[in-house]
């Protein structure tokens, strides 16, 4: 009786590194042409933890959900400024993930889970 633990983590690895190495395959030809200095950024690694952070850490959804609001905010940035503030979004992503954590500590998802479930 009951779920067997082992069994469930062992599931939940092999999902997410099958989802790691399709994003990593996407972005490699995105890139057209890849190379440890472009896989392997300090600005990427940052990026993917503030999704995970804002979205929900720990849940499924939370870092699709952080990608869903940080993505636009990056994209619309460096359409407006283009090369006039190229550190700009970074300090917005400061901002943003200093919010998320004084008023959503669970992230945008868990925030969103609970009140849902209150209701």
């Amino acid at each position: 009786m009951g779920v067997k633990t082992g069994r469930v983590r062992l599931l939940a690895m092999v999902i997410s590194s099958f989802l790691a190495a399709v994003i990593g395959t996407f972005y490699a030809q995105y890139l057209v042409y890849i190379d440890p200095s472009s896989a392997i950024r300090i600005q990427i690694a940052v990026q993917v933890a503030l999704f995970a952070i804002v979205g929900g850490v720990g849940t499924t959804l939370g870092p699709a959900i952080g990608a869903m609001i940080f993505i636009p905010i990056t994209i619309a940035l460096r359409a407006k400024l283009g090369t006039a503030a190229p550190g700009l979004h970074m300090i917005i992503y400061g901002v943003i993930l200093m919010a998320v954590l004084l008023y959503m500590p669970q992230g945008v998802y868990g925030t969103l889970r609970e009140r849902w479930k209150s209701r």
